[in-house]
């Protein structure tokens, strides 16, 4: 039962970072003087990212134990 909430807890805190990030990095964009195009395709790149390695890990999570 510890484990599993060492699990939830590790789970919102990733989340919790990936929203802040990508909340900053487009305030940080739109200061820069990037406009709201480029920065929603950043940030959706960024999120790409993260989904297709999150993918890659549960695909291959059985397999490297």
């Amino acid at each position: 039962m510890r484990d599993r909430g060492i699990f939830y807890c590790a789970s919102f805190l990733r989340s919790l970072g990936v929203g802040t990030t990508g909340v900053l990095l487009g305030i940080y964009l739109l200061k820069m003087g990037f406009g709201a195009p480029q920065v929603g395709l950043v940030i959706a790149a960024g999120l790409a990212g993260i989904a297709a390695g999150t993918l890659a890990v549960s695909l291959f999570a059985d397999r490297w134990g």
